[in-house]
């Protein structure tokens, strides 16, 4: 179905998304669960239909095919301040939490627009912000060894 209009991809694409909500919602109901076995059953559930809603509309050579053209022009979805989503054209300092919301992995969000794999999921700004935040504030650094501690101290 990869020649279907983008009008039934979207029908087909809610449809799947409202099957997981319900099964998992009656899984949640008909047995006695934890909060955490309920995030796990959500999750595997919504990785199910995802991967059903993947394969249906996977082309021959594997790569998901866009449903409509992107919202944001490719070439300038890249700022310093924001990335812009092919989705929705809205700006995010990072898109990883969007496509969550939307059930795409930053995998086949790139494989669905044709994107290489190196293209970021996070604002450049917003990316060094918090690099520099991490270095100021010690992570990713060794302690000093215990010898030079010890002849400052004595």
């Amino acid at each position: 179905m990869p020649d279907a209009p983008p009008i039934l991809r979207d029908e087909v694409l809610r449809t799947a998304i409202g099957a997981a909500e319900h099964i998992t919602t009656s899984l949640i109901t008909q047995n006695e669960m934890t909060a955490a076995q309920a995030a796990a059953a959500f999750t595997t559930v919504f990785a199910a239909v995802q991967l059903s809603v993947r394969t249906f509309f996977a082309s021959p050579e594997g790569e998901i095919l866009p449903a409509q053209p992107p919202a944001y022009d490719v070439d300038k979805s890249i700022t310093p301040e924001f990335i812009y989503s092919l989705e929705d054209g809205k700006g995010y300092k990072t898109l990883t939490r969007h496509l969550n919301r939307i059930g795409l992995t930053p995998d086949t969000y790139r494989a669905k627009w044709g994107l290489p794999k190196d293209y970021p999921m996070s604002a450049p700004e917003f990316s060094r912000r918090r690099s520099d935040y991490a270095k100021n504030s010690g992570l990713g650094q060794r302690p000093p060894k215990a010898s030079a501690t010890a002849n400052a101290a004595g």
